[in-house]
């Protein structure tokens, strides 16, 4: 009779450290599964960041060379158009100045 009672206490014993055990690993592949959506959403983000990068990266190489033209196009022009050029360019500064007051 109590070889039958401690063995009812033994299975009843395992029975609870398998449920807690289970229980516990539930819990941690709750978590695990949480971090791995953060990582993806961080992995998200920094693929777009990249692609704003490389525009970004883009528009700086299509400015060098219209800056490029406009300086070669300035340099090779006489100064006579140069000047009525940037008179002109000055007008036109002055207009949107007044314009805004």
């Amino acid at each position: 009779m109590t070889f039958l009672v401690i063995l009812i206490l033994l299975l009843i014993g395992y029975w609870i450290y398998i449920s807690k055990t289970s229980n516990k690993e539930d819990v941690l592949i709750d978590k695990i599964n949480k971090l791995e959506l953060k990582l993806d959403s961080i992995n998200s983000k920094k693929d777009s960041i990249r692609t704003i990068i490389d525009s970004t990266h883009i528009k700086i190489i299509n400015n060098e060379k219209h800056y490029k033209e406009v300086i070669n196009t300035i340099v090779s022009s006489p100064d006579s158009v140069n000047d009525i050029w940037t008179k002109q360019y000055i007008n036109d500064y002055r207009q949107r100045l007044l314009n805004r007051q």
